[in-house]
């Protein structure tokens, strides 16, 4: 199990327009080399410094749907059932299984459906153990 730490930061709240509201964090340099062989969609678990813990579904990408190639190496959280503002707090993000690598959707309406279906996956997975 992999584990990554990290400031929560805002986005440009793509993934509150999708139906699914993640949590960024800007991976540090010393960090690029780890991610990258992360990269991927992942269920792991989200927790809060207050040490709350929360299912979640986990993107390590660039945003190929949207940003193609080249878009900034981020490390996005939707965490399950949780509402309120992480800004400025800490995360620690811990991945448990891989679910599929990342994939560029021909349409935002395409990627929407494959979220919803991580999200089913991680609580199916998750869950279950």
């Amino acid at each position: 199990m992999e584990t990554i730490e990290g400031i929560v930061i805002p986005g440009n709240q793509l993934g509150r327009q999708l139906g699914f509201p993640t949590a960024n964090i800007a991976l540090p340099a010393r960090l690029i080399p780890q991610a990258l062989q992360m990269e991927g969609v992942w269920a792991g678990v989200a927790t809060c410094q207050d040490e709350t813990r929360w299912m979640a579904t986990i993107s390590i990408g660039r945003r190929p749907t949207f940003y193609g190639e080249h878009g900034e190496l981020l490390l996005e959280a939707f965490l399950h059932d949780f509402s309120g503002d992480l800004y400025g707090t800490t995360l620690k993000i811990s991945l448990r299984r891989f679910l599929r690598e990342q994939l560029a959707f021909p349409s935002p309406e395409e990627l929407i459906l494959a979220m919803n279906s991580d999200a089913d996956r991680t609580r199916q997975l998750l869950v279950s153990h």
